[in-house]
């Protein structure tokens, strides 16, 4: 049997698709009868979307579990969309506004599903307006969306495909809203979101224009706790019209109690950003939207707020992917070394040695606190602390460092010379491989 495979299964009544990948211990599971929404992604026996606890529960309130997907993203203010001087009337399902579409929660047709080596395991499916009367009938474009979810290597990537085969142009608008699963309370969520600036908002959620103060922006994007975030709706901007426009998105989630580390990259388009914590569950969303709520009815330009269009003919593809790491600890974890000997010679050695850590030390100089010609120090030492010397040295100067992270924002150079490492890329080299990561890495990922 290879490493993919799916199979179809029956549950309250309803045909549902799953993804394998045995060698990640890795499943998908996906229902195309209610918006083709993942309602569930395992990665090496860790959930990482907040699944329905009800196929009923998830008709009831389509846009509140797995990963919906959503056209026209946000509130549409009383439902009302103008595009190229037409008006098109969106059904109210929030007060009188319209709330994130309806291809999300209604049926989509499977095309294909398949496994094998080179593709993963995936299915694709697609929604055509044209074959939906009721939908048609208030945006009536023949405009076809098609996705492929594929799970490989352990990853969960989407593939969207979204074709105008009419002769008009349509206004075009796609977002999703996973919910990523938390296990730690919020002090020990950590997230990260390359946010350039945010946008003010109104009470029903609709976009008027980007603030100028950055304050927020600038918190998640060097990386925060979540106990440090507002809990409130926060409507981001990615995309920097000062820099050259970037290839993708990258947000970033460590859960802590988990000891993991997941990744949302997005395809370029999806440059505005929606951060939601739902108050039904130990969750957070992130939503990947390619325009802000009520884009359309803007009076900003289309360039600003992300309003696109499909033109005759035109296809426009994007993606995006999901994908999930094991995190190391904020210290690195030595349970088969020791951090007191035995031997009264060679504990006085080592509390020199975290007396002095920051200075740099010779085996001579070490050796004479012990009274040990150097060569038999080191090998003494070595069997009481159940490691060298050098790798023990090493060990005590990177955790010095992670401290000193902590309280003040060192650049490498100053770590270098409190430490008493006397070259900047030794250091991060060392740093790297007793933590996982680069001294930069670190400092957005776990210190914030």
């Amino acid at each position: 049997m290879g490493r993919y495979s799916f199979m179809t299964f029956e549950r309250e009544g309803e045909t549902l698709y799953r993804l394998i990948d045995r060698a990640a211990n890795g499943l998908v599971e996906i229902t195309a009868a209610c918006g083709m929404n993942v309602i569930r992604y395992s990665w090496q026996g860790q959930e990482l979307i907040l699944s329905p606890p009800s196929l009923a529960a998830l008709r009831e309130h389509p846009t509140r579990y797995g990963i919906p997907v959503l056209s026209f993203p946000g509130s549409t203010e009383q439902g009302k969309l103008v595009h190229r001087g037409v008006t098109y009337t969106l059904p109210p399902n929030r007060g009188p506004h319209h709330l994130h579409g309806e291809i999300g929660r209604l049926p989509w047709k499977v095309l294909k599903v398949g496994a094998d080596e080179e593709h993963g395991a995936f299915i694709t499916a697609c929604y055509a307006y044209t074959d939906d009367p009721e939908r048609f009938a208030y945006f009536p474009h023949a405009v076809q969306y098609t996705m492929t979810y594929r799970l490989k290597e352990g990853s969960l990537s989407l593939e969207v495909r979204a074709e105008n085969k009419g002769e008009r142009y349509a206004p075009f608008a796609l977002g999703f809203h996973p919910y990523f699963r938390l296990t730690g309370g919020k002090e020990r969520i950590h997230v990260q979101i390359p946010a350039w600036a945010e946008w003010e908002y109104d009470n029903a959620g609709h976009a008027l224009h980007i603030q100028s103060d950055r304050k927020t922006a600038e918190l998640l994007r060097r990386g925060a706790r979540l106990n440090t975030v507002e809990p409130r709706l926060y409507v981001l901007e990615c995309r920097n019209p000062e820099t050259v426009d970037e290839a993708c998105y990258s947000f970033q989630i460590v859960d802590e109690a988990a000891s993991l580390q997941m990744e949302y990259e997005v395809d370029s388009q999806f440059s505005k950003l929606v951060l939601f914590l739902p108050e039904w569950s130990n969750a957070i969303s992130l939503e990947p939207h390619t325009c802000v709520p009520n884009a359309f009815n803007l009076s900003l330009s289309p360039s600003e707020t992300g309003a696109l269009e499909l033109a005759p003919g035109e296809i426009n593809r994007l993606n995006w992917t999901i994908s999930a790491r094991r995190t190391q600890p904020l210290l690195p974890r030595h349970t088969s070394k020791r951090s007191k000997p035995d031997r009264a010679d060679i504990a006085k050695a080592v509390d020199f040695i975290n007396r002095h850590i920051t200075e740099r030390l010779s085996l001579q100089t070490i050796a004479r606190q012990a009274n040990l010609v150097p060569s038999y120090f080191s090998t003494v030492f070595k069997k009481e602390m159940k490691e060298s010397l050098v790798d023990y040295m090493n060990r005590r100067k990177i955790e010095t460092a992670v401290e000193l992270m902590k309280v003040s924002r060192y650049s490498n150079q100053e770590l270098c010379d409190r430490v008493g490492i006397a070259n900047e890329a030794y250091f991060c080299a060392l740093f790297k491989r007793k933590m996982g990561r680069t001294p930069g890495q670190y400092r957005k990922l776990m210190l914030f």
